[in-house]
């Protein structure tokens, strides 16, 4: 199996539709040149037959940034089966173990056959993992030459939950938040997040008459 470097941010997809994992290699192509850090590992199916066998062949290895073999991709699956079964031999239910939720969140997703994206962050502590449908993750990709500045400022788990947040607004912030000068100096070396439209602000110096 791949090793996935501490604090790298880490995306799963699946699908047995060749034009749209072309269509998701392309987007997320373009999207690295423009500075998002992302690691993409295409895991097929549970299923894992003759038709993810020759997708991995006809997309070839440069379509993956860390391809498995179809052996790995095959034991990935086992894997996450037994690790789920274990769980749930011990008691454990899905809404008191954050590990054996997002288990059978992902089993769930393949299940339905629909193209998916799971992202994470490799290594981390942090419980942020963000699932995506497939034409869900296209338009956030496509988004993402819009939001340059926001996946700059927020980074992509921010941008994620922004792109995920109902009361997202788009557009530019026209929002507004004065702080003293010596609330300013605390804030000064972080990005300031609008409280209405949890985008990152602009800061201007603001002096009263």
């Amino acid at each position: 199996m791949c090793q996935v470097e501490q604090g790298k941010n880490i995306c799963l997809y699946g699908s047995e539709n060749l034009v749209w994992i072309q269509q998701f290699n392309d987007k997320i192509t373009e999207v690295k040149r423009a500075g998002m850090q992302l690691e993409t590992i295409y895991v097929g199916n549970s299923q894992s037959g003759e038709n993810v066998k020759q997708i991995m062949a006809r997309s070839g290895e440069k379509s993956f940034s860390d391809p498995l073999s179809f052996t790995n991709v095959q034991y990935f699956w086992l894997r996450l089966e037994s690790m789920r079964r274990s769980k749930l031999r011990l008691g454990k239910t899905p809404s008191s173990d954050h590990v054996l939720a997002e288990l059978s969140a992902l089993l769930d997703m393949d299940a339905r056959e629909e193209e998916w994206t799971v992202i994470g962050c490799g290594g981390s502590s942090s419980t942020d993992i963000f699932r995506l449908q497939g034409m869900q993750v296209m338009e956030f990709l496509r988004k993402c030459s819009e939001w340059r500045e926001n996946i700059t400022n927020l980074g992509l788990h921010g941008a994620l939950r922004n792109f995920l947040d109902p009361h997202f607004v788009e557009g530019s912030c026209n929002h507004s938040c004065f702080v003293s000068s010596r609330e300013n100096e605390r804030l000064s070396q972080g990005t300031i997040i609008c409280l209405v439209c949890k985008r990152p602000m602009k800061k201007l110096v603001v002096y009263q008459p």
